[in-house]
């Protein structure tokens, strides 16, 4: 057949079909570049998502009779699951500090509500580790990680404001023309002037309660408009508005889906975070039989909140769990029909847990206890098939050195963690894990107002430093999981070695603060 024969019989019809070809096309472009990366031998992705305030004792993958992830259940069929991985803190500033930099918070300092990593520390960064090797995305919803986040701002190529994906426009401090300045102008701006966190009194007398009824009023309006799919309240992320969970797992499947080249991306969603808003389809959801063992208020307890409001509370925390574990599942998909989970490190965890028990409600206390500390943590390698279990105990600080490794990359001088076992890592049955929470220190000084914890070979002590509570509390976590019987001065051997190396190690961390 010659050329012009071709010519000829390519007919009208013909030339309909291609064209109703290009959007298939268009769609495929992300698949084919992601998969060109595989074929090309370039580097592969490493994406982070953080779920906030996320507790493992919540989550049927690790135990829990609730069945509120089933879409993280899917997808550790192809993953692998690290059964006793930890928060180094016991909220978002530490914990989240801890992850981004492989330090505990003792070394990095960002303590305190709103606080940041000290100057020595603050290009120690994930973003700052990978550079040169992998290009960069950060996002996160939570105000607090954003500034945590923001202080490696020259180093992440592409710094999402916080309310990227919401349904009102994001604020003050994250505005383009503070982006060298994010720390302060979120502490003058918003923690001060707006007060939009509502607590104290603002540093305006007429343009803070005018902005706060205005953000108010605009609440309200999409509240009742969303009113039939959140009855109860659109989910809300306090500085940065409300927001729908489709529409931020939109937002972050649109993003990497743009990925053109091997990046490394930081993606921190607010959820399952308070205020506890679920769907209408999960609003009724576990009315059963369910009943969490009941234990004593802890006297440095917060709230003091009695057995049955926790229980309701956790039962709301569930059905938010369940919302999001659907929204979420939207995205586990597209990872895995995008070509992602072929050419990618994909790490799913938290900062932190939650924690319904001992009158305490939420993650900002003075405990350190198991729901509050033990964290989620799946990592599915490029091309996983199947799922590996880790039960050996592991920390967040312990992500970055992996990821540097994953990157082809020395894991930096700084860091204080491990390489993570099945991703290069040894398993360690002797690891000693540490918690630490110091909100009412100074990041200047020693630590001497503080909770502090160390877990090793099946067991935790606490040390308790804290306004007029002192002392410690052990506890053998095989035998007594739900910590109910403090086994201080019941063992000697084992105390006295987890007490020698947790006070040694707390001396150690403060005698560059010493004076003399």
């Amino acid at each position: 057949m010659t050329q012009s024969d071709s010519q000829a019989n390519f007919t009208r019809r013909d030339l309909l079909k291609l064209i109703s070809l290009v959007p298939v096309v268009s769609m495929l472009q992300p698949l084919g570049r992601i998969l060109g990366n595989v074929n090309a031998g370039q580097a592969p992705n490493v994406i982070v998502l953080v779920f906030d305030a996320w507790s493992a004792h919540d989550v049927q993958l690790f135990g829990y009779p609730r069945q509120t992830m089933p879409n993280l259940a899917k997808f550790a069929e192809d993953a692998i699951v690290y059964h006793s991985h930890y928060s180094a803190g016991t909220f978002t500033v530490p914990g989240t500090a801890s992850l981004l930099t492989g330090l505990y918070p003792w070394s990095h300092r960002a303590l305190q509500l709103g606080g940041g990593i000290i100057k020595p520390h603050i290009n120690h960064e994930v973003f700052t580790a990978v550079q040169g090797a992998l290009s960069t995305i950060g996002y996160t919803q939570n105000t607090y990680a954003d500034v945590i986040m923001g202080q490696a701002e020259r180093y992440i190529k592409e710094h999402l404001p916080t309310g990227s994906f919401g349904l009102e426009n994001e604020f003050i401090y994250n505005l383009p023309i503070f982006e060298n300045d994010t720390l302060i102008s979120y502490a003058g701006l918003e923690d001060n002037i707006f007060n939009l966190g509502g607590k104290g009194t603002t540093g305006s007398l007429f343009v803070a309660p005018f902005t706060n009824y205005w953000l108010s009023y605009q609440k309200l309006r999409l509240n009742g408009k969303y009113a039939k799919e959140y009855p109860g309240g659109l989910p809300d992320s306090d500085t940065n508005g409300v927001y729908t969970l489709e529409g931020i797992v939109d937002g972050v499947i649109k993003t990497l889906g743009e990925i053109r080249e091997p990046t490394f991306a930081y993606l921190h969603f607010l959820p399952p975070h308070e205020p506890y808003c679920p769907t209408s389809e999960y609003i009724k959801a576990f009315d059963d039989d369910f009943h969490p063992v009941i234990k004593p208020v802890h006297p440095l307890s917060y709230k003091s909140v009695d057995p049955g409001g926790l229980a309701k509370r956790r039962r709301l925390y569930d059905q938010y769990l369940a919302s999001w574990d659907q929204a979420a599942g939207k995205l586990f998909d597209f990872l895995k029909t995008s070509g992602l989970r072929d050419n990618s490190y994909i790490f799913i965890t938290a900062d932190h847990g939650e924690i319904f028990e001992r009158g305490e409600l939420g993650h900002f206390t003075p405990l350190i206890y198991d729901p509050l500390i033990h964290i989620p943590l799946l990592v599915s390698q490029p091309g996983q098939k199947a799922r590996q279990d880790v039960f050996a105990s592991t920390s967040n600080v312990d992500i970055l050195p992996t990821i540097a490794r994953l990157a082809n990359i020395a894991p930096p001088g700084w860091v204080e963690g491990n390489l993570l076992p099945r991703l290069g890592g040894a398993e360690n049955p002797d690891r000693s894990v540490f918690v630490i929470d110091a909100k009412e220190d100074s990041s200047f000084g020693p630590l001497t107002r503080f909770t502090a914890s160390i877990s090793r070979d099946g067991f935790r002590l606490v040390d308790y430093q804290y306004r007029e509570y002192t002392g410690f509390e052990l506890y053998n976590l095989v035998e007594d999981p739900e910590e109910l019987k403090n086994l201080y001065g019941a063992n000697p051997a084992i105390l006295r070695s987890l007490k020698d190396e947790l006070l040694q190690k707390l001396a150690d961390v403060n005698r560059p603060y010493q004076k003399g």
